[in-house]
């Protein structure tokens, strides 16, 4: 039977092209399917930035170490990003401002940072000062059609509300309705919470006037901001070396798909424009998979590197084995041998991986042995009170089944025990 069904797979497949079959199983192999995650992840598709996301890959392929400002790029490119976007919004801002202020019908409070268009006429009570009010709004970003915020029949506290809507709303008289043009300066500025440098249309209609009205302050004099300097070519190049970056950290993790696919593969489908043929649920469970076996083959490579690196580091005089295999420290001190029995531990100390990369800088902080991880739970009573020491933590006595940073390695803990007690 079997050679019957070996035979009929064979007579289907030799009825196909042998580069049409060869390009269906292409599309569905792991250096593919990985390809394709990366590029669909990325907020930049132009090919340079795959460019600079493969040169990051061949880096660290070749055991070239990222700068502390390569590390930082990210941060630092987000910082400047922002600064440029809001130095351009400001100029686009301030145009659609003139652009408004040159419209006869348009009325100026603050010449060029706040204006506003009467749309309906109001007869009521008019608004003079600081207080309640019951209003309906629309509030656009001056190059959005889509409301940033929308209220019908709201009361309002206007000493809560950004300055140029406080005061573009004063001198309306009940059932007026209003456009507002507000200026940067008279909205949010550069505030983190919104988007930097934006101007704004407030639509509002003054619906009722309910409380008694209080002095409002005028307008204080703003400085005008500083004009940035910031040119794209400077943003490109922090993208590139952003692209870079994460490219020598995907390949960082990725390396252990080596069972999988090799790095020549990967780049290979990067610069290709291949999509997988698998619908989205196959693609999502593929990717997956295909994660879990590069996890599992770090933590098995790191396990075996630990074995090695203990192996070595146990015939080093100065090392003394606290549990063979598992945890030993480097002391200037002896170590007690009769261990203290303490509960709490006050300690300032640095993590790093085997290779003298920092994963987590010095911290000072109070541990409970009971609730530690077992290298420290188990090295910290043989150290000496105030003395340095170094405690070499296997895996499975670190972080064991944990992808954080400090998950599944080999810990060097450079660590001094300042006080105990309980």
């Amino acid at each position: 039977m079997n050679y019957v069904l070996s035979f009929f797979i064979f007579v289907i497949l030799s009825t196909l092209p042998v580069s049409s079959a060869y390009a269906e199983i292409e599309k569905t192999s792991p250096a593919c399917l990985i390809a394709h995650q990366i590029k669909n992840s990325l907020d930049h598709q132009d090919k340079k930035y795959i460019k600079a996301i493969i040169k990051g890959i061949e880096a660290q392929d070749n055991n070239l170490q990222l700068t502390a400002e390569e590390k930082n790029v990210k941060q630092f490119a987000n910082a400047r990003q922002r600064e440029w976007q809001a130095q351009n919004n400001l100029e686009a801002s301030e145009i659609w401002l003139l652009q408004k202020n040159s419209v006869e019908s348009i009325k100026t409070i603050v010449p060029l940072k706040l204006l506003y268009l009467t749309i309906k006429e109001g007869d009521g009570k008019k608004l003079t000062g600081l207080g309640n009010v019951q209003i309906s709004y629309a509030i656009n970003k001056f190059n959005r059609d889509i409301p940033e915020a929308t209220g019908e029949h709201k009361f309002c506290d206007l000493s809560q509300m950004i300055p140029g809507l406080c005061h573009g709303m004063i001198s309306m008289q009940e059932g007026e309705i209003r456009k507002i043009y507000i200026h940067p300066d008279f909205a949010y500025g550069i505030s983190n919470t919104f988007e930097a440098n934006i101007a704004l249309e407030a639509t509002v209609e003054l619906l009722a006037i309910p409380s008694e009205q209080s002095e409002i302050e005028p307008l204080k004099d703003i400085a005008p901001i500083k004009k940035q300097t910031i040119t794209q070519n400077e943003i490109d190049e922090l993208l590139l070396k952003s692209y870079y970056v994460a490219g020598w950290k995907l390949w960082n993790h990725l390396k252990f798909g080596y069972q999988l696919f090799s790095k020549e593969q990967l780049i290979d489908y990067l610069e290709k424009d291949i999509d997988p043929v698998l619908s989205d649920s196959e693609f999502n469970r593929e990717i997956n998979r295909i994660h879990w076996v590069i996890y599992h083959q770090r933590v098995e490579d790191e396990y075996k590197a630990s074995g090695a690196f203990f192996d070595k580091l146990s015939g080093q005089s100065d090392v003394k084995c606290i549990v063979s295999d598992l945890l030993y420290c480097k002391s200037q001190s002896k170590l007690n041998k009769n261990p203290t029995n303490k509960n709490l531990y006050q300690i300032r100390s640095t993590i790093k991986d085997r290779f003298g990369e920092i994963l987590q800088r010095e911290r000072t902080e109070t541990i409970d042995i009971n609730s530690a991880i077992r290298g420290l739970k188990e090295g910290l009573p043989h150290l000496t009170l105030g003395k340095p020491a170094t405690l070499y933590v296997h895996p499975k006595w670190g972080f064991p089944d944990n992808d954080g940073p400090l998950g599944d390695k080999l810990l060097v803990i450079d660590v001094i025990v300042e006080d105990t007690n309980g």
